[in-house]
Protein backbone atom coordinates (compact mmCIF):
# COMPACT_ATOMS: atom_id res chain seq x y z
CA UNK A 1 0.00 0.00 0.00
CA UNK A 2 1.33 3.52 -0.89
CA UNK A 3 2.87 6.12 1.68
CA UNK A 4 0.20 8.65 1.85
CA UNK A 5 2.11 11.98 0.64
CA UNK A 6 1.98 15.06 3.13
CA UNK A 7 -0.86 17.74 1.98
CA UNK A 8 0.68 21.64 2.03
CA UNK A 9 -1.39 22.19 4.90
CA UNK A 10 0.66 19.27 6.98
CA UNK A 11 4.06 21.51 5.25
CA UNK A 12 2.78 24.46 6.54
CA UNK A 13 2.01 23.20 10.22
CA UNK A 14 5.86 21.28 10.10
CA UNK A 15 7.28 24.60 8.48
CA UNK A 16 6.11 26.90 11.36
CA UNK A 17 6.71 24.61 13.80
CA UNK A 18 10.24 24.31 12.54
CA UNK A 19 11.25 28.24 11.38
CA UNK A 20 9.20 29.46 14.48
CA UNK A 21 11.31 27.59 16.94
CA UNK A 22 14.24 30.03 18.21
CA UNK A 23 17.00 27.16 18.91
CA UNK A 24 18.44 26.23 15.59
CA UNK A 25 18.51 22.33 17.24
CA UNK A 26 15.31 21.29 14.47
CA UNK A 27 17.25 22.80 11.58
CA UNK A 28 20.40 20.92 12.75
CA UNK A 29 18.41 17.78 12.77
CA UNK A 30 16.57 18.50 9.23
CA UNK A 31 20.24 19.45 7.85
CA UNK A 32 21.46 15.99 9.54
CA UNK A 33 18.07 14.16 7.89
CA UNK A 34 18.68 16.06 4.43
CA UNK A 35 22.67 14.51 4.28
CA UNK A 36 21.71 10.97 5.40
CA UNK A 37 22.22 8.75 2.72
CA UNK A 38 19.33 7.22 3.21
CA UNK A 39 17.30 9.98 3.25
CA UNK A 40 13.41 9.97 2.89
CA UNK A 41 11.67 11.68 -0.32
CA UNK A 42 9.34 13.26 2.07
CA UNK A 43 12.33 15.44 3.78
CA UNK A 44 13.67 16.79 0.07
CA UNK A 45 9.83 17.68 -0.61
CA UNK A 46 9.80 19.53 2.64
CA UNK A 47 13.34 21.17 1.93
CA UNK A 48 11.75 21.85 -1.38
CA UNK A 49 8.54 23.37 0.33
CA UNK A 50 10.23 25.57 2.74
CA UNK A 51 12.33 26.65 -0.13
CA UNK A 52 9.42 27.71 -2.36
CA UNK A 53 6.94 29.26 0.28
CA UNK A 54 9.55 30.50 3.24
CA UNK A 55 13.08 31.26 1.57
CA UNK A 56 13.40 34.08 3.80
CA UNK A 57 12.96 32.47 7.12
CA UNK A 58 14.58 29.05 6.09
CA UNK A 59 17.33 30.75 4.82
CA UNK A 60 17.71 32.83 8.16
CA UNK A 61 17.62 29.50 10.18
CA UNK A 62 20.87 27.71 7.49
CA UNK A 63 22.48 30.76 8.33
CA UNK A 64 22.64 30.69 12.29
CA UNK A 65 23.33 27.08 11.95
CA UNK A 66 26.49 28.16 9.61
CA UNK A 67 27.22 31.17 11.94
CA UNK A 68 26.85 28.87 15.47
CA UNK A 69 30.20 28.31 17.73
CA UNK A 70 27.90 25.32 19.33
CA UNK A 71 30.51 22.36 19.08
CA UNK A 72 27.87 19.88 18.69
CA UNK A 73 26.92 21.24 15.12
CA UNK A 74 29.44 19.54 13.28
CA UNK A 75 31.61 20.58 10.20
CA UNK A 76 29.57 18.55 7.87
CA UNK A 77 26.04 20.25 8.78
CA UNK A 78 27.47 24.02 8.93
CA UNK A 79 28.99 23.17 5.45
CA UNK A 80 25.78 21.38 4.16
CA UNK A 81 24.06 24.50 5.69
CA UNK A 82 25.70 26.70 3.73
CA UNK A 83 25.68 24.70 0.43
CA UNK A 84 21.62 24.72 0.80
CA UNK A 85 22.04 28.58 1.55
CA UNK A 86 24.19 28.31 -2.14
CA UNK A 87 21.28 27.22 -3.65
CA UNK A 88 18.42 28.99 -2.44
CA UNK A 89 20.15 32.38 -3.28
CA UNK A 90 23.16 31.57 -6.22
CA UNK A 91 21.52 29.32 -7.71
CA UNK A 92 17.75 29.69 -7.65
CA UNK A 93 18.20 33.33 -7.00
CA UNK A 94 15.77 33.51 -4.56
CA UNK A 95 14.78 37.23 -3.38
CA UNK A 96 15.94 39.23 -0.02
CA UNK A 97 13.35 40.93 1.85
CA UNK A 98 14.40 43.60 4.21
CA UNK A 99 14.09 41.88 7.56
CA UNK A 100 16.90 38.93 5.82
CA UNK A 101 18.81 41.48 4.42
CA UNK A 102 19.22 42.71 8.09
CA UNK A 103 19.80 39.66 9.93
CA UNK A 104 22.59 38.09 7.05
CA UNK A 105 24.46 41.44 6.96
CA UNK A 106 24.80 40.92 10.90
CA UNK A 107 25.60 36.97 10.54
CA UNK A 108 27.86 37.59 7.24
CA UNK A 109 30.46 39.46 9.07
CA UNK A 110 30.54 37.10 12.02
CA UNK A 111 31.16 34.09 9.64
CA UNK A 112 33.56 36.14 7.89
CA UNK A 113 35.53 36.23 11.00
CA UNK A 114 36.13 32.72 11.58
CA UNK A 115 39.91 32.23 11.34
CA UNK A 116 38.77 28.61 9.73
CA UNK A 117 36.59 28.56 6.78
CA UNK A 118 37.10 25.87 4.05
CA UNK A 119 37.44 27.50 0.16
CA UNK A 120 34.15 26.39 -0.86
CA UNK A 121 32.23 28.00 2.13
CA UNK A 122 34.34 31.05 2.01
CA UNK A 123 33.55 31.38 -1.79
CA UNK A 124 29.68 31.56 -0.62
CA UNK A 125 30.27 33.66 1.64
CA UNK A 126 31.46 36.19 -0.90
CA UNK A 127 28.54 35.38 -2.97
CA UNK A 128 26.70 36.27 -0.24
CA UNK A 129 28.09 39.60 0.49
CA UNK A 130 27.64 40.71 -2.70
CA UNK A 131 24.20 39.54 -3.02
CA UNK A 132 23.35 41.62 0.31
CA UNK A 133 25.29 44.32 -0.64
CA UNK A 134 23.57 44.65 -3.60
CA UNK A 135 20.37 45.15 -2.27
CA UNK A 136 22.16 47.65 1.24
CA UNK A 137 24.11 49.89 -1.62
CA UNK A 138 21.84 49.53 -5.09
CA UNK A 139 18.12 48.48 -3.65
CA UNK A 140 18.05 50.21 -0.41
CA UNK A 141 20.60 52.93 -0.94
CA UNK A 142 22.17 52.55 2.68
CA UNK A 143 25.64 51.94 3.95
CA UNK A 144 26.87 48.67 5.00
CA UNK A 145 28.98 50.13 7.77
CA UNK A 146 29.59 46.60 9.54
CA UNK A 147 31.13 45.47 6.36
CA UNK A 148 33.51 48.75 5.98
CA UNK A 149 35.17 47.40 9.43
CA UNK A 150 35.77 44.16 8.93
CA UNK A 151 37.81 44.71 5.36
CA UNK A 152 39.58 48.00 7.08
CA UNK A 153 40.19 46.14 9.89
CA UNK A 154 41.99 42.92 8.04
CA UNK A 155 43.58 44.90 4.83
CA UNK A 156 46.84 44.07 6.70
CA UNK A 157 47.02 41.35 8.57
CA UNK A 158 44.30 39.02 6.74
CA UNK A 159 45.12 40.73 2.78
CA UNK A 160 43.64 37.31 1.09
CA UNK A 161 40.17 37.60 2.90
CA UNK A 162 39.82 41.46 2.77
CA UNK A 163 40.78 41.45 -0.44
CA UNK A 164 38.61 38.70 -1.50
CA UNK A 165 35.43 40.19 -0.36
CA UNK A 166 36.34 43.70 -1.35
CA UNK A 167 36.31 42.10 -5.06
CA UNK A 168 33.11 40.62 -4.84
CA UNK A 169 31.42 44.15 -4.36
CA UNK A 170 30.65 44.41 -8.23
CA UNK A 171 27.92 47.47 -7.97
CA UNK A 172 28.13 51.48 -7.47
CA UNK A 173 29.30 52.30 -3.84
CA UNK A 174 28.65 55.21 -1.46
CA UNK A 175 31.46 57.23 -2.20
CA UNK A 176 31.84 59.19 1.47
CA UNK A 177 30.20 57.20 3.86
CA UNK A 178 32.12 53.67 2.73
CA UNK A 179 34.52 53.91 -0.40
CA UNK A 180 36.77 56.42 0.77
CA UNK A 181 36.96 55.39 4.23
CA UNK A 182 37.57 51.79 2.62
CA UNK A 183 40.52 53.14 0.60
CA UNK A 184 42.34 54.53 3.59
CA UNK A 185 43.53 51.31 5.12
CA UNK A 186 42.89 48.75 1.94
CA UNK A 187 44.93 51.09 -0.62
CA UNK A 188 48.23 51.03 1.11
CA UNK A 189 48.12 47.29 1.78
CA UNK A 190 47.69 46.64 -1.92
CA UNK A 191 49.98 49.30 -2.87
CA UNK A 192 52.45 47.52 -1.25
CA UNK A 193 52.11 43.91 -2.73
CA UNK A 194 51.98 45.53 -6.20
CA UNK A 195 55.49 47.23 -5.51
CA UNK A 196 57.05 44.31 -3.53
CA UNK A 197 58.46 41.78 -5.62
CA UNK A 198 59.14 39.32 -3.14
CA UNK A 199 55.54 39.24 -3.36
CA UNK A 200 55.37 38.37 -7.31
CA UNK A 201 55.85 34.57 -6.83
CA UNK A 202 52.74 34.01 -4.69
CA UNK A 203 48.96 34.79 -5.08
CA UNK A 204 49.14 37.78 -2.93
CA UNK A 205 50.09 39.61 -6.38
CA UNK A 206 47.21 38.55 -7.74
CA UNK A 207 45.10 39.75 -5.42
CA UNK A 208 46.59 43.16 -5.19
CA UNK A 209 46.60 43.45 -8.87
CA UNK A 210 42.57 42.60 -9.33
CA UNK A 211 42.00 44.72 -6.01
CA UNK A 212 43.67 47.65 -7.30
CA UNK A 213 41.78 47.20 -10.69
CA UNK A 214 38.61 46.82 -8.51
CA UNK A 215 39.23 49.95 -6.08
CA UNK A 216 40.52 51.98 -9.37
CA UNK A 217 37.02 51.96 -11.51
CA UNK A 218 35.00 52.55 -8.54
CA UNK A 219 37.06 55.86 -7.65
CA UNK A 220 37.08 57.23 -10.96
CA UNK A 221 33.82 59.40 -10.78
CA UNK A 222 35.18 60.28 -6.88
CA UNK A 223 36.58 63.72 -5.45
CA UNK A 224 40.15 61.02 -5.25
CA UNK A 225 40.10 60.07 -8.86
CA UNK A 226 44.38 61.40 -8.08
CA UNK A 227 44.31 57.77 -6.59
CA UNK A 228 43.68 55.73 -10.16
CA UNK A 229 46.63 57.18 -11.30
CA UNK A 230 49.23 55.93 -8.65
CA UNK A 231 47.20 52.75 -8.87
CA UNK A 232 47.29 51.85 -12.45
CA UNK A 233 51.01 52.99 -12.64
CA UNK A 234 51.43 50.57 -9.90
CA UNK A 235 49.66 47.75 -11.55
CA UNK A 236 51.50 47.99 -15.27
CA UNK A 237 54.82 48.32 -13.17
CA UNK A 238 54.25 45.57 -11.78
CA UNK A 239 53.75 43.38 -14.79
CA UNK A 240 56.08 44.79 -16.23
CA UNK A 241 58.97 43.68 -13.82
CA UNK A 242 57.65 40.02 -15.42
CA UNK A 243 55.31 37.71 -13.82
CA UNK A 244 55.38 33.97 -13.61
CA UNK A 245 52.97 32.61 -16.42
CA UNK A 246 50.73 30.75 -14.03
CA UNK A 247 50.33 33.63 -11.62
CA UNK A 248 49.76 35.70 -14.40
CA UNK A 249 46.69 33.94 -16.18
CA UNK A 250 45.43 33.40 -12.87
CA UNK A 251 45.11 37.16 -12.46
CA UNK A 252 44.34 38.40 -15.28
CA UNK A 253 41.26 35.76 -15.19
CA UNK A 254 40.07 36.78 -12.30
CA UNK A 255 40.46 40.48 -13.97
CA UNK A 256 38.20 39.22 -16.47
CA UNK A 257 35.34 37.54 -14.15
CA UNK A 258 35.40 41.26 -12.34
CA UNK A 259 34.99 43.01 -15.15
CA UNK A 260 32.56 41.17 -16.90
CA UNK A 261 30.26 41.10 -13.23
CA UNK A 262 30.82 45.42 -12.98
CA UNK A 263 29.63 46.11 -16.85
CA UNK A 264 26.29 46.42 -15.68
CA UNK A 265 26.59 50.15 -14.15
CA UNK A 266 29.95 51.10 -16.37
CA UNK A 267 29.78 54.55 -18.17
CA UNK A 268 31.86 56.05 -20.74
CA UNK A 269 34.62 56.75 -18.11
CA UNK A 270 34.99 53.49 -16.45
CA UNK A 271 35.12 51.96 -20.92
CA UNK A 272 37.63 53.82 -21.45
CA UNK A 273 39.81 53.27 -18.27
CA UNK A 274 39.29 49.51 -18.50
CA UNK A 275 40.20 49.78 -22.94
CA UNK A 276 43.35 52.04 -22.11
CA UNK A 277 44.19 49.46 -19.05
CA UNK A 278 43.57 46.22 -21.15
CA UNK A 279 45.61 47.94 -24.08
CA UNK A 280 48.38 49.19 -21.35
CA UNK A 281 48.61 45.77 -20.53
CA UNK A 282 48.55 43.89 -24.11
CA UNK A 283 51.93 45.82 -25.13
CA UNK A 284 54.13 44.77 -21.54
CA UNK A 285 53.17 40.79 -22.06
CA UNK A 286 54.89 38.52 -24.74
CA UNK A 287 52.78 34.94 -23.50
CA UNK A 288 50.17 33.76 -26.43
CA UNK A 289 47.46 32.42 -23.79
CA UNK A 290 47.77 36.20 -21.80
CA UNK A 291 47.02 37.82 -24.79
CA UNK A 292 43.96 35.76 -25.60
CA UNK A 293 42.86 36.79 -21.95
CA UNK A 294 43.13 40.17 -22.81
CA UNK A 295 41.60 39.76 -26.13
CA UNK A 296 38.65 38.13 -24.86
CA UNK A 297 37.97 41.29 -22.27
CA UNK A 298 38.86 43.82 -24.99
CA UNK A 299 35.96 42.04 -26.79
CA UNK A 300 33.28 42.29 -24.19
CA UNK A 301 34.03 45.27 -23.34
CA UNK A 302 33.80 47.11 -26.61
CA UNK A 303 30.71 45.46 -27.32
CA UNK A 304 28.96 46.40 -24.52
CA UNK A 305 30.47 49.68 -24.41
CA UNK A 306 28.90 50.00 -28.08
CA UNK A 307 25.25 48.69 -25.95
CA UNK A 308 25.89 51.51 -23.63
CA UNK A 309 27.08 54.45 -24.96
CA UNK A 310 26.83 53.73 -28.38
CA UNK A 311 30.23 53.83 -29.44
CA UNK A 312 33.37 52.07 -29.10
CA UNK A 313 37.37 53.40 -28.13
CA UNK A 314 39.83 52.03 -29.69
CA UNK A 315 42.47 53.47 -27.32
CA UNK A 316 43.22 56.53 -28.69
CA UNK A 317 41.25 58.40 -26.34
CA UNK A 318 41.05 56.63 -23.53
CA UNK A 319 41.25 57.83 -19.78
CA UNK A 320 44.82 56.33 -19.46
CA UNK A 321 46.18 58.24 -22.36
CA UNK A 322 44.33 61.97 -20.87
CA UNK A 323 45.67 60.61 -17.24
CA UNK A 324 49.22 59.32 -17.58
Amino acid sequence: MPTKQPTSEEFNKAAFKLLANPHIEPTVEFIAALINPRKYQEDRKFFRFCVANYPGCFSVKLMCVFASKEPRVSYEIRESAMRFLHGIFIKEEASMDFEVVQVFSTLLISCLEEQVISETSFKTLCLLVKRVAFEIFTIQERTWHGLLKFISSRAEQEFAKAVSVFKSLSMPLDEEEFLIPLMENLLPAILKRLGDKEEESSSQWGLAFVGGFCAAVHLLETRRVALVENLANEMLKSVNRGMELGFLLKALTDLEIAIVEQLWWYCTTEFKFVLGLIQRIDAIITEKTAKNVLQRIKMVVKKKMLEYVGEIDNGDEDWLNQRL
